[in-house]
């Protein structure tokens, strides 16, 4: 017990020491409250009949990180068609999901991409490059203004990855110039024109890879301080059309790779960069099915060692201190094979996600939200895409960890501690005054754990998904699934909530294979075990038209889904089409209680 206390003590101090170092504000100032949406569906549980297995201590008073509206995004790659903008099923589950941030128009056709339709007859046709491999966003492949209708529609912001190998396959005198001018009016068109104010930018994709148009022409294998040279030109030219835009520069965290690829590139652009740009698919193989379950777990380690090679970098080849430039990591997800549709990939991609908050990666984008499956059996889609076994656009496994992780995760990363290292722990508070906790039982028991904090304690509301085996590509939540042999339940939305008031008993049984997400909320809020919330009614929700409000309230605000407040009033109606089609959040307020409720615009 002696050395059980010394450790705890001691990893209080590391965590404390570690993220009290400042960086620059690039995605910190977009920072939101987030507050926990009470459920309007509950089923009362009650505690486990067994003794705790350990205790899962948790200290409100060492906060590791802000959780930023940055953290929860997705890439959205040109090439699942813009036939997908009109399918029920795809804006049903995208929207469901609310994720912050989509980058487009994905990976390394960000290379080969050409925004307004016009491909250049000026290139070079190689063996590395050909115009047929280039994209004119027209046809099947989805455009600009596309992007932003369904961004729009989702009150989500973009990211966006503007063509930097052109720089490189063009065969003009100022190839790198007419390139960067070619990216300007990207800026221009979607800034100005389109009035977007899109501020996140990328300057290509991986340009340090074999596999990335530009890479290589004529036999001249690009090197960092060239795609530095070529980034320095590209952000004089983008922040010329909008001197408020961040842009991001390519880098790869291990030194050695890519003939020290990210030394030329600190080099080059330690005084234009904004942010840092990485990208890690976690336990590589040349057989991803060849990855065992332990191995594919233990990967979670590289976003510790990414972030500190970067900031090891950074301090060894620049100026700046080494927490200068923040880090995003625009694409991740695991390279399992079949795994990557299990309720393995699940677990890992909530413990990786948890992982980059709690080391300062400000930024996290999973790959993807649709892609296919490959031949190895592996899809990075959270949603199905050319799947044999399920209808196009159903959840995958981890679609349902990313929806769960968004609804209990808070706006503040406090420490969390479990002595048992099957057990994963995570905490965070909400701003509406309570707790959040991610618990992922990786190992094939069940756990009964107890949570321990120095906060007060009060009602409890959670959802649990699991699966019988890691490998199992069906899942339960909350006890429901569906006929599907791969995924969960459809109506996920309508499963209800467990539910227990607190009562002295922090007990919870974690099943085999499962990811709890839990929120302690306090007294001072109101829940719906409220008379007065339950007799708030919304009809039609959803609505494109009107919607009419039952109950009593003093008066509402509505918000946008980023936090903007929006619209005020004490009417019972309120005519729908003064707003954009989306998601917003409306809170009540009666008798100094306040109750919040999600509406959907069609």
């Amino acid at each position: 017990m002696f050395f059980t206390c010394l450790r705890l003590i001691f990893l209080l101090l590391v965590f404390s020491f570690k993220f009290s170092f400042a960086q620059l504000t690039t995605f910190t100032e977009n920072a939101l409250e987030r507050s926990f949406e009470y459920p309007n569906n509950t089923l009362l549980i009650n505690p486990p009949n067994s003794s705790a297995d350990f205790i899962i201590t948790i200290d409100t008073n060492n906060i590791f990180n802000q959780i930023l509206p940055s953290h929860f995004g997705l890439n959205f790659p040109h090439f699942i068609g813009d036939n997908v903008l009109e399918e029920e099923n795809f804006l049903t589950n995208t929207s469901n999901l609310s994720s912050m941030y989509y980058r487009i128009p994905g990976g390394s056709g960000s290379d080969r991409y050409f925004w307004d339709g016009n491909i250049p007859s000026n290139i070079r046709d190689d063996a590395q490059i050909s115009v047929n491999d280039l994209l004119d966003a027209t046809d099947y492949r989805i455009g600009p203004e596309e992007y932003m209708n369904i961004i729009d529609d989702l009150n989500s912001n973009a990211i966006v990855v503007v063509n930097a190998g052109y720089a490189r396959y063009g065969i003009e005198e100022n190839n790198v110039q007419v390139a960067a001018g070619y990216a300007a009016d990207f800026v221009r068109y979607l800034n100005i024109t389109l009035d977007k104010n899109i501020k996140y930018w990328e300057v290509g994709n991986e340009l340090y890879g074999p596999w990335e148009a530009g890479h290589e022409v004529d036999g001249n294998v690009i090197t960092g301080s060239e795609y530095g040279d070529i980034f320095n030109v590209f952000v004089d030219s983008m922040k010329a059309v909008d001197p408020n835009i961040k842009i991001g520069a390519v880098c790869y965290p291990i030194d050695e790779s890519y003939n020290f690829w990210t030394r030329g590139v600190l080099q080059k652009v330690e005084n234009t960069a904004d942010f840092l740009v990485i990208h890690d698919y976690f336990k590589r193989k040349p057989n991803p099915n060849n990855v065992t379950y332990d191995e594919m777990l233990n990967a979670v380690i590289e976003v510790q060692q990414d972030v500190s090679n970067v900031q090891e970098m950074v301090l060894n080849y620049t100026s700046k201190d080494e927490n200068h430039f923040p880090i995003a990591m625009t694409e991740f997800n695991s390279k399992t094979g079949e795994r990557e549709i299990a309720m393995a990939n699940a677990l890992f991609i909530t413990n990786v996600l948890a992982e980059q908050i709690k080391h300062g990666i400000q930024m996290s984008l999973l790959w993807n939200l649709e892609n296919g499956l490959g031949q190895d059996g592996g899809d990075h889609g959270i949603l199905a895409r050319n799947s044999p076994e399920v209808e196009e656009h159903t959840p995958r496994p981890t679609y349902y960890a990313y929806y769960l992780m968004q609804k209990y995760f808070g706006d503040k990363m406090i420490f969390c501690y479990s002595p048992d290292t099957t057990v994963i722990s995570y905490s965070t508070m909400f701003a509406n005054d309570g707790l959040g906790f991610m618990l992922i039982n990786t190992s094939s028991q069940s756990k009964v754990v107890e949570l321990s904090s120095n906060y007060y304690k009060s009602d409890y509301y959670w959802h649990e998904l699991y699966a019988d085996n890691e490998t199992d590509k069906k899942v339960y939540l909350n006890g429901q699934t569906s006929d599907n042999p791969e995924g969960g339940p459809l109506d996920y939305l309508d499963i209800a909530s467990y539910y227990r008031p607190y009562e002295n008993d922090s007990r919870f049984e974690l099943k085999p294979y499962s990811v709890t997400f839990i929120a302690n909320m306090g007294n001072n809020s109101a829940t719906n075990t409220d008379n007065w919330s339950n007799s708030i009614q919304l009809y039609p929700n959803p609505t494109s038209t009107n919607i009419y409000i039952k109950g009593n309230f003093c008066e509402y605000i509505i918000s946008s889904f980023d936090g903007k407040k929006i619209f005020y009033g004490h009417e019972s109606h309120i005519n729908t089409t003064l707003f954009k089609p989306g998601i917003y959040f409306i809170k009540f307020k009666y008798l100094n209680k306040f109750y919040n409720q999600k509406i959907i615009i069609r």
